[in-house]
């Protein structure tokens, strides 16, 4: 039998942030269509750090990654707000991936019908990839992103909402 997925959302002890990440804790229109009420937000071009979860007492085996991000609050031009191409990377023990989000984009690969948003919504879910995890933890990173990664144009979002973490195989 495999384990329940594991949701780490970013107001518990296992998101952190860089003060150079510039993620700031918002709720609102952008909370409401988040995992929790709540969601941590920058300015792409000012976010030089780094926003990150971290999940524990893993079992070893494949895990499914997977992230989410508050989509159509508040304004029809919502997607405009949204930064297009943000590094996120994940890892386990030595082994490191990395992959770009579209945020915005409604995440498509998974609908989680067992968590809902603020508006009651199910939770939307994008999947970075798979990993091993032999140390029974992984780590996900989002950014940096900030003028020396080419982030120069202002309005654009970056949001730290909650990752998804499914085992699809044991060790």
């Amino acid at each position: 039998t495999l384990p329940d997925p594991v949701v780490v959302d970013n107001q518990g002890g296992e998101f952190t942030t860089e003060s150079t990440s510039k993620l700031s804790l918002v709720s609102g229109a952008q909370g409401q269509r988040s995992m929790g009420g709540k969601v941590h937000r920058a300015y792409s071009k000012y976010m030089k750090g780094i926003g990150q979860w971290q999940a524990t007492g893993l079992d070893n085996g494949t895990y499914r990654v997977s992230i989410t991000w508050p989509t159509e609050w508040n304004t029809s031009d919502w997607a405009s707000k949204h930064e297009t191409n943000i590094p996120v990377t994940f890892s386990s023990g030595t082994d490191s991936q990395s992959a770009t989000i579209d945020q915005s984009q409604i995440p498509g690969d998974l609908v989680d019908p067992t968590l809902v948003d603020g508006q009651g919504n199910p939770i939307q879910w994008h999947h970075l990839g798979e990993i091993v995890v032999s140390n029974g933890e992984i780590v996900v990173q989002i950014g940096p992103c900030g003028p020396e990664n080419g982030y120069t144009q202002g309005g654009l979002f970056v949001f730290a909402d909650a990752i998804r973490l499914e085992c699809i195989g044991l060790d």
